[in-house]
């Protein structure tokens, strides 16, 4: 069976979703569609290892809810 594209070769590039409100959600191979995950705080150059984990931890989390990563 031939691939279904989504995009229409817009040299503008292709959009998913509509806006970052609730009301516009997106899930990728199966998963429930959900929200923007919440930005996550920049890094600092005095940022502790603990701080770095726990934010890598919420974006895998993130993609991992999203079906991006298994």
């Amino acid at each position: 069976m031939a691939a279904d594209y989504l995009d229409k070769l817009n040299p503008d590039g292709t959009i998913f979703g509509q806006g970052s409100t609730s009301a516009t959600k997106i899930g990728f191979f199966g998963k429930t569609a959900r929200i923007r995950i919440t930005a996550i705080q920049s890094i600092s150059a005095a940022e502790t290892t603990a701080n770095l984990k726990t934010r890598v931890r919420l974006i895998l989390t993130g993609l991992k809810n999203l079906g991006l990563v298994g």
